[in-house]
């Protein structure tokens, strides 16, 4: 296998990722890993001792106080690295990025793909 050969297989792997597979039993979310998803699911059973204080919601989780805390503040502290755009959370910036590395990346792979029959067919 040539260093083309594998440039295109990894690239196809990695276009080709299915995304998310934990889905929450209770909602619509999906995460990376079951560890993340497992502590997303405790916020739906457990105790919201943590409330924010600029409006009525409270909270299962410190982190996730601290993350709606962002809205209050105007804070976004996830910048993306292809565009201007700022996040305030994580998986928001993550989903956004997806769209645009994927987005150039099947660029690559199109071109490449074309490598690959040149190459099935030289061999």
């Amino acid at each position: 296998m040539n260093i083309i050969q594998l440039l295109c297989e990894i690239l196809y792997k990695y276009i080709c990722d299915p995304g998310p597979q934990n889905q929450c039993k209770v909602c619509p979310l999906t995460f990376f890993s079951k560890s993340d998803m497992q502590i997303h699911s405790k916020s739906h059973t457990e105790a919201k001792p943590h409330k924010c204080p600029h409006c009525t919601k409270s909270f299962a989780n410190a982190s996730y106080l601290s993350q709606h805390l962002r809205i209050h503040l105007g804070v976004k502290p996830y910048h993306c690295s292809y565009c201007e755009k700022s996040f305030r959370q994580l998986s928001h910036l993550q989903q956004h990025t997806s769209h645009k590395v994927k987005f150039f990346e099947t660029e690559i792979y199109t071109s490449s793909k074309s490598c690959i029959n040149k190459l099935s067919i030289d061999v």
